[in-house]
């Protein structure tokens, strides 16, 4: 028995239990996140899939790393368009420079006038059509999870966290499953399959927000939302290169699918067992770990949950709309790297194919140990609204310049340059997660903290709806000087953000919400039980007193 409870768990989860909690959390929405990813990177792998990120694409296919294999197949295809492009080219010097001229050069010479064919031949007489039928399959899960967070803020108040996202969980196996019938069939289908999967996605914010406000501790609640924001990085670093591995051994593709769908499976069952939505329903909860977790917000705590107002009072704030600004330029960054990193880098202007999957999560690598390095340095400032807004606004500013700066590199052809610019391009991120935005999130949402990291849905939604729709009409042969106007545009978010949060943001708490609960009490031993709701059964001290000597 530990502080009044059973320790019902293995011993080394005694007044440990809210880690292996905020552990699952973040592998599940780890997991759920990958789903929405997975089809960025394989699309451009596979050669059965007709909609791919961008244009430009198709000559990575089949012997897309056999160089010599490849440059035959694409002279072949050439060769039987050549009659119909004589118009506008000549045949016999084209041919001449392509047998001829810098192997290099002659491969992009093929795919520039194999993209050419394609397009003449192809009977596009409505590019806009095509260009918002590609922008729409792209952008489909962040509509789904824009929209679907109202959904899932309805069925987790009524069912309960547990519950509708273990459900959750099994639906995005399922349709991970449904997803290989219908990614190589028909448009429409394969489109309302990548929206469901943006629903069942929005689902992961009311999770995050529960376990934060939940099991988090007051001192720990910086920690438990960086944790769980580590998804962005945990997704692609986890599921790309396990698809780069699976299409390196020439296996077929589905089986990424299905390794993805037994892995969600696994979450589910694990979910439904262990998690609880309140520590208080834990068999493995100590009465030691219990009183740490609700010390001074137990009171509050019951008291806010009958706030039916709580929305609307974060919806007139301007310190929690600096905060979901900022998240939105967060976001936005992210959907441009695992949205459109690999096109990039299979652009013919870079053609950095071999291990493209591994590639794609260069930029991802470093973030989790710059947030644990700049969480370090948090220690020595006090959480000021002067200190919080000029931390916040130097990691935007540097992270816009470092993306803004990629394709500029990568006009030098060096790839460790290249290489370099992306592994730093989300480090700055870092110093805004502990230092910035998510520490003001914790400092002013406090007991309301749950219900502004479920709306950080809406602009994870816009952010991965909006890049793909600016891409689509923006790239058309996936050149660097077409990827120029999407980092500009990328640039242009994350300052905007960067400066509404240096005037708006807060590092203390506002009127309607700095009575939720004390921070001061987290700091300091209980003096008496003041804190304690018997009637509710808040804290394990209530069944320690309740508790009878056992009888020898």
């Amino acid at each position: 028995m530990a502080g009044g409870r059973p320790a019902a768990g293995c011993c080394c989860f005694i007044n440990n239990v809210r880690f292996p909690v905020l552990l699952l959390v973040t592998c599940s929405v780890a997991a759920m996140y990958s789903t929405i990813l997975l089809f960025n990177l394989t699309s451009i792998l596979d050669s059965e899939v007709e909609w791919r990120p961008v244009p430009g694409l198709d000559s990575l296919h089949g012997s897309s790393y056999k160089g010599f294999d490849r440059l035959k197949r694409e002279l072949a295809e050439l060769r039987k368009f050549l009659p119909k492009l004589s118009d506008t080219m000549n045949h016999k010097k084209m041919m001449r420079d392509i047998q001829f001229s810098h192997p290099l050069k002659n491969q992009r010479k093929i795919r520039k006038s194999t993209i050419v064919a394609q397009e003449t031949f192809k009977g596009v007489t409505k590019p806009t059509s095509f260009r918002i039928s590609r922008g729409l399959l792209y952008a489909a899960p962040g509509v789904g999870t824009f929209l679907g967070i109202f959904l899932s803020m309805l069925l987790s108040k009524r069912f309960g966290v547990r519950t509708f996202f273990g459900i959750f969980l099994a639906l995005a196996a399922l349709l991970t499953i449904v997803f290989l019938f219908v990614q190589k069939t028909n448009y429409y289908l394969l489109l309302l399959v990548r929206f469901l999967q943006g629903v069942v996605f929005s689902g992961v914010f009311p999770v995050m927000g529960n376990a934060l406000v939940q099991w988090g501790p007051l001192k720990e609640q910086l920690i438990f939302l960086t944790t769980m924001l580590m998804f962005i990085s945990v997704g692609p670093i986890v599921a790309w290169p396990v698809a780069n591995y699976v299409h390196a051994l020439e296996a077929d593709m589905d089986l990424v699918y299905y390794v993805q769908a037994i892995i969600l499976a696994f979450l589910c069952v694990i979910w439904s067992i262990f998690y609880r939505d309140r520590p208080q329903t834990h068999p493995w909860v100590s009465g030691v770990e219990l009183n740490r977790i609700v010390a001074g917000k137990v009171q509050e705590l019951q008291c806010n949950r009958a706030h039916s107002d709580s929305y609307s009072s974060l919806l007139k704030s301007l310190s929690a709309w600096s905060i979901w600004t900022s998240l939105f330029g967060l976001f936005s960054a992210t959907a441009f790297f695992v949205t459109y990193l690999p096109s990039l880098l299979a652009s013919p202007d870079v053609f950095f194919v071999q291990g493209l999957g591994i590639h794609g999560t260069i930029p991802f690598q470093l973030l989790p140990i710059s947030c644990a390095i700049f969480g370090s340095l948090n220690l020595m400032f006090k959480p000021s609204t002067k200190i919080i807004r000029i931390l916040n606004t130097v990691a935007f500013s540097i992270a816009a310049i470092l993306i803004v700066s990629i394709p500029f590199v990568a006009f030098l052809q060096t790839k460790p340059g290249l290489m370099s610019i992306l592994l730093l391009s989300m480090i700055p991120f870092g110093l805004a997660i502990v230092c910035g935005f998510a520490r003001s999130l914790t400092v002013v949402g406090r007991v309301f903290a749950e219900q502004i990291v479920t709306m950080a849905a809406i602009p994870f939604g816009l952010a991965f709806a909006v890049v793909p729709l600016m891409v689509a009409f923006t790239v058309g042969e996936n050149k660097l000087a077409e990827w120029t106007k999407v980092v500009m545009f990328v640039f242009f978010i994350l300052a905007a953000a960067a400066v509404e949060f240096a005037v708006f943001g807060r590092g203390r708490s506002p009127s309607w919400s700095e009575s939720s609960w004390d921070p001061l009490v987290a700091s300091t031993k209980m003096q008496s039980l003041a804190l304690i709701d018997f009637n509710q059964d808040e804290c394990g001290l209530y069944e320690l007193r309740r508790i009878e000597p056992t009888k020898k």
